[in-house]
């Protein structure tokens, strides 16, 4: 496969700021992926594969799936998963309701649940 010009891997390599960090985890990388779903498919297809970078709420999913082994909180990465209505939405009831519903305690406990940081 072609190398992604950036990914998550790239950001947490790349976060001490040496290339050569960059470099070395570069020529380890079995397989790029579009998305993370299709390197979860990957992961699963493919047991030679050691080591999957990816977002914690994979396990969410399905817990046996992988181990997760924290990295340095100095290698961390956090994305963040907002949520906006569009302008049509914005005059949907529904739509309100449903993000208001997201933002709400239960909603933060469904997230919590699957993997995500809410705060």
């Amino acid at each position: 496969m072609e190398p992604a010009k950036t990914g998550l891997w790239e950001d947490i390599a790349g976060r001490n700021g040496r290339i050569e960090t960059v470099k070395a985890l570069r020529a380890n990388i079995v397989s790029y992926a579009k998305t993370s779903a299709d390197a979860r498919q990957t992961w699963v297809n493919d047991r030679s594969i050691d080591v999957w970078l990816t977002w914690t709420i994979w396990q969410g999913d399905d817990p046996g799936l992988a181990e997760i082994v924290p990295i340095e909180p100095e290698m961390r990465i956090f994305r963040d998963a907002g949520v906006a209505l569009t302008r049509r939405g914005q005059n949907k009831t529904s739509a309100r309701d449903f993000v208001q519903f997201l933002a709400s305690p239960v909603g933060a406990t469904i997230f919590q649940k699957r993997g995500w940081i809410t705060q």
